[in-house]
C-alpha cells in the first residue's frame, strides 16, 4: 500500500507499507512537483483522443487492406469477427471518464501480443 502524506505546506512524502508494522519512505518531494506530474499525466490522457495511435492510425489502416494486415497480422474481417465475440467482455463503463473502446482495447492487445 502506498500512502501520500503532506508533511508541511510545501513538502509531500510518499510512503510504502512493506508489512503490517513497517513503512518505508519511497520519495520525498514538493507538493508542487506532484501537482505538475498529475497535470501532465492528465493532459496526456485528455489528448489521447486527438493524438493517440488508435485515433490517428486505425482509421487510415481500415482504408488500406494490405497495411491493415501488415500492422495487425490479420484481415479486417478477422479483426471484426474477434471483436464481435469478445466485445461485451472487454467493454468498460465509467461515470468519471471516457473508457477505452473495445476496438482500441483489441487493437492494443493484438499489436503487443
Amino acid at each position: 500500500m502506498v500512502i501520500v502524506q503532506q508533511t508541511s505546506a510545501d513538502r509531500m512524502v510518499i510512503v510504502q507499507q512493506t508489512s503490517a508494522d513497517r513503512m518505508v519512505i519511497v520519495q520525498q518531494t514538493s507538493a508542487d512537483k506532484i501537482g505538475r506530474q498529475l497535470f501532465i499525466s492528465m493532459q496526456c490522457v485528455q489528448d489521447r483522443e486527438k493524438y493517440g495511435e488508435f485515433h490517428t492510425l486505425f482509421h487510415q489502416l481500415l482504408e488500406q487492406e494490405e497495411d491493415f494486415f501488415s500492422y495487425m497480422r490479420m484481415t479486417k474481417s478477422t479483426f471484426y469477427y474477434i471483436l464481435e465475440n469478445i466485445k461485451e467482455k472487454i467493454q468498460k463503463q465509467s461515470n468519471f471518464r471516457r473508457c477505452i473502446s473495445p476496438e482500441e482495447r483489441l487493437m492494443i492487445t493484438l499489436r503487443y501480443v
